[in-house]
């Protein structure tokens, strides 16, 4: 009768453990997308191009030899 508890036992606890198991699958996969989503909107946010047309929306100008200050140097 103990054997059969203990039977009992393993077998729900390998279904509890697949069913948590499924869920997490789940979860991790609408992270996944989650993740590409926010990808895809911050390469979108630095493009190049997308930077290039904000700086001149800005009157800003292309300093070809820019001379850096360093917080460090101050």
């Amino acid at each position: 009768m103990a054997i059969v508890s203990l039977y009992v036992l393993v077998y729900s606890r390998t279904i509890s453990l697949k069913h948590d198991i499924e869920k997490m699958t789940a979860e991790l996969e609408t992270m996944r997308v989650q993740n590409a989503k926010l990808n895809n909107e911050f390469y979108a946010a630095v493009d190049s191009r997308k930077l290039d047309e904000l700086a001149e929306e800005r009157g800003l100008i292309y300093d070809k030899n820019p001379q850096w200050e360093f917080a460090s140097q101050l």
